[in-house]
């Protein structure tokens, strides 16, 4: 099986199997490889779901899924039932998998895996083998998962900063700008990570942010079919306007696993709380930060959870006190000197909110501004040390408006946010900090070495 696919254990919260490293290696040395391997882009995609679909399969050069000859009846079975629910739920996920699926020329049942995550309705039932482990265990072990977002509630409406993070092993890390050619369904422009369909975080053209938190919970003795957090990201980009409304759409769908989204739009931020048997939102409740990490705050979810981890807590507990401070620098010096503060505040290694450490790190990290429709992601793991964070974000752009550039003269897909219109003070041009080099690689761009990404306009 391909080590990109990401099945092997997701119960709980979107855990993958890891990508075996040849060799004795430390965590730090695999990771600086695997980082080497990662495959970023930035891109914009166009059509009907099924056209979508191709154009995301022309992004890679071979399929990464399994293969249907290694997954058994149990799995099966438990993939249509939840293909089927995703196709009632939001038609374009199984259509846009379907076609991609179908231009590499595999079996069509290949796509309907994606939206089981590789799970079974009975947990423990036979499943496809994990791949051989050729590292020692001590060379990915399984930390707690660690993404954050957090909106500081400033006078121009939420401003959100995001860190995506997991093991290296996951390399594909894409930002995509779609834009669906079918009424009702809205452009935005987002991460993926490789599950078909699926997004992490994102902007939609309406001003609505979305990002989900992975929360571990108990196995239940008979799994029920429901969307994957990726998925349901997705379907909130897709066909919501606002954080209400998305808050709305959480409470109404099945739900696979345990997430915890943090919503943002214009005017609100909200964190809903989603467990296959609950859904619960919280506010920010007079508080000028509201954040969302690893664990659920909501009496009622929470109770359903596994005891939070610590570095979650520790997490949520920073950047709700030091997420002040940038309110204050917004009072101080305005949105460009917030956004500076944000972005030191993404770098924190104390609690830390930043990671790079035992096979994982911040695979890649957000600005966003709902109410001016900007966002900009920051499109590098924190290989090595602690200085060797990114700094700098790469802008984003209105319609039409081209957004990256190659200073050698060899455009890169040109991407937008879509429905910008103009850049707010403090969340305009920006560009990316190459940081690394081959006597010190801190944080390289794989397949990049030497070319530094710049900013049209």
């Amino acid at each position: 099986m391909t080590p990109d696919l990401p099945t092997h254990g997701r119960d709980h919260g979107g855990d993958r199997v890891r990508r075996p490293v040849t060799g004795t290696t430390s965590p730090s040395e695999a990771g600086l490889r695997q980082e080497r391997e990662a495959e970023y882009q930035v891109y914009e995609v166009r059509g009907t779901p099924e056209e979508i679909g191709r154009r995301i399969a022309e992004r890679r050069p071979s399929y990464w899924g399994p293969p249907l000859e290694t997954l058994s009846r149990e799995q099966m079975v438990f993939a249509h039932t939840c293909a089927e629910l995703a196709g009632r739920e939001h038609p374009p996920l199984l259509e846009e998998a379907l076609a991609t699926v179908e231009a590499f020329g595999r079996p069509p049942e290949e796509a309907l895996v994606w939206f089981s995550v590789d799970l079974t309705e009975r947990p423990g039932h036979p499943r496809t083998p994990a791949p051989p482990q050729d590292s020692p265990p001590s060379a990915c072990p399984s930390p707690p998962s660690s993404c954050s977002t957090l909106a500081v509630l400033t006078p121009d409406g939420p401003l959100v900063g995001r860190n995506y993070d997991f093991f290296y092993w996951a390399t594909i890390r894409h930002v995509v700008t779609a834009l669906p050619r079918r009424p009702g369904l809205l452009e935005h422009v987002g991460s993926f990570d490789g599950v078909l369909g699926g997004r992490y975080d994102g902007l939609n053209e309406a001003g609505l942010w979305v990002s989900l938190h992975a929360v571990r919970s108990p196995t239940p003795s008979r799994r029920r079919p429901g969307l994957f957090g990726a998925h349901v990201t997705r379907v909130l980009l897709e066909t919501c306007r606002t954080a209400a409304e998305a808050a709305d759409r959480l409470e109404a769908l099945p739900h696979l696993s345990s997430y915890a989204y943090l919503l943002a739009d214009a005017r609100e931020a909200v964190v809903v709380e989603a467990h296959p048997d609950a859904v619960r939102r919280r506010g920010a409740d007079g508080r000028p930060v509201l954040v969302a990490t690893n664990h659920f705050g909501h009496p009622d979810t929470a109770e359903l959870a596994r005891r939070p981890s610590a570095w979650s807590r520790r997490r949520l507990e920073t950047l709700a006190a030091r997420g002040r401070g940038v309110l204050e620098a917004w009072t101080r010096g305005g949105p460009a000197a917030a956004e500076e503060a944000l972005t030191v505040l993404l770098r924190d290694h104390r609690a830390p909110v930043c990671g790079h450490k035992d096979g994982s790190a911040t695979l890649w990290s957000a600005l966003a501004h709902p109410a001016s429709g900007r966002v900009r992601y920051c499109l590098e793991a924190r290989a090595g040390t602690s200085t060797g964070c990114c700094r700098r974000y790469r802008r984003s752009a209105g319609p039409g408006e081209p957004v990256l550039r190659s200073p050698a003269s060899s455009p890169l897909q040109q991407s937008r946010v879509p429905g910008d219109q103009g850049a707010p003070s403090g969340l305009g041009d920006g560009g990316v900090e190459r940081v690394g080099s081959p006597q010190k690689p801190l944080c390289p761009q794989p397949g990049r070495q030497g070319e530094e990404l710049l900013v049209d306009g």
